[in-house]
This record gives C-alpha cells, sequence and structure tokens, in this order.
C-alpha cells in the first residue's frame, strides 16, 4: 500500500463505504480493532487525536497497524500541520480535520495524501472548495433525522464538482440514507465492544 496516490486511497475509501473512527484508546488496542477490522472484511480505520490520550500512543498505533496489517489507516481531528506530518511520517494514509485550515490542505497536498476538511456551513464547503478539495466531510448537526438528510443533499446542490461525506450520529441504522443521499462513504464513531483481554 505504499505510495498510493490520493485518488487510490479515496477509491479504495469509497469501495467499503464506511470508515470506522476510533479514539481513546492505546496502542495495543487499535492494533487489536485493526486486527479484527481486517478479520472482518473492512480494512479501513481513523484513528483521531482527540480525548486524553497522548498523541504518541496514536502515532505508534499508526506505524504498528502499518507495520503487521494491510489496512488502509487514516489520522483525524487533525489540528496543526505539524501533527498532520508526523503522522503521514508515521504511516497515516489520509488526513482528516474538523475544520477548512489551508496549511493542512497544503501540506498533505506537498506529500500526495488525500486530505479531507471538516465543514458545518456552506461558506466552508465553498473556502474547502477554493483550496482544491474534492471531498469534504459533513460534521452534522443533531437534530431529526429528515432535517439532517436535508441539510447533507443541500452541500450536493450546491457544490455538484465536491464530494460529501456524514459524520456525528451516524449508525447501522441510517447509513444507507446518506450513501442515496449520494454520500461515497459514511464515518462513524458507533462503539466497537472488545473483549476484556484487549483492555487490559
Amino acid at each position: 500500500m505504499d505510495g498510493w496516490s490520493r485518488i487510490e486511497a479515496f477509491l479504495e475509501m469509497k469501495k467499503y463505504g464506511v470508515i470506522p473512527t476510533i479514539s481513546g484508546l492505546k496502542t495495543n488496542q487499535y492494533l487489536f480493532v485493526a486486527e479484527e477490522l481486517e478479520k472482518a472484511g473492512l480494512p479501513i480505520m481513523e484513528l483521531c487525536f482527540r480525548g486524553t490520550i497522548p498523541a504518541k500512543e496514536i502515532l505508534d498505533a499508526i506505524y504498528r497497524i502499518r507495520s503487521k496489517t494491510n489496512l488502509i489507516i487514516g489520522c483525524g481531528t487533525t489540528t496543526t500541520p505539524e501533527l498532520a506530518q508526523v503522522a503521514i511520517n508515521s504511516g497515516a494514509q489520509f488526513v482528516v480535520s474538523h475544520f477548512v485550515s489551508e496549511t493542512i490542505i497544503r501540506l498533505c497536498n506537498r506529500n500526495g495524501i488525500f486530505v479531507v476538511p471538516g465543514i458545518r456551513t456552506e461558506t466552508e464547503a465553498g473556502v474547502a472548495m477554493e483550496f482544491g478539495c474534492q471531498v469534504a466531510k459533513v460534521l452534522l448537526p443533531f437534530v431529526e433525522e429528515t432535517h439532517r438528510i436535508q441539510h447533507f443533499k443541500t452541500f450536493s446542490s450546491l457544490f455538484p464538482l465536491m464530494l460529501f461525506f456524514p459524520t456525528m450520529g451516524i449508525t447501522p441504522e441510517n447509513l444507507g440514507q446518506y450513501i442515496k443521499a449520494g454520500a461515497p462513504f459514511v464515518a462513524t464513531s458507533t462503539p466497537i465492544i472488545m473483549p476484556k483481554e484487549a483492555v487490559d
């Protein structure tokens, strides 16, 4: 998987349709989840820089997962270009941020890494497009589900040359609605239950 282009990373993500977003674990726990995902036929995972777990744990996990599995591995909630660079150095194949950052986008482009900014408004989608992004993550509001779907559809109608995928509140019960609405894939943090020996 080394040397993947940005389009190849995107096409692999689209093929599986779901990106599990994982946070708050230790290195060995991330590795366990990665191995279980691979066994289940979903070889993709986004490790998020949030919570109280030190960034080093996540960076070590990215390196070990790349070394021991064939997962497509990325980093999420990336807040600075420095954090994006060390994640890329550790083996991250895609970078996701919670907002539109020109410096993170430019850094990832220089490294040939697929980058996805997070957006909440049409204005932010327009800025992401100005910076050359063709895919953006929509952080959905926590309102009634029909309003969430309509909110998501608004972005595709206003920016037909971009692709959008949803996050926040995505479940097995509603993810199909977003795929039908044009999302190439969805990102979900629905909890993954691990056996006790993986946590100890």
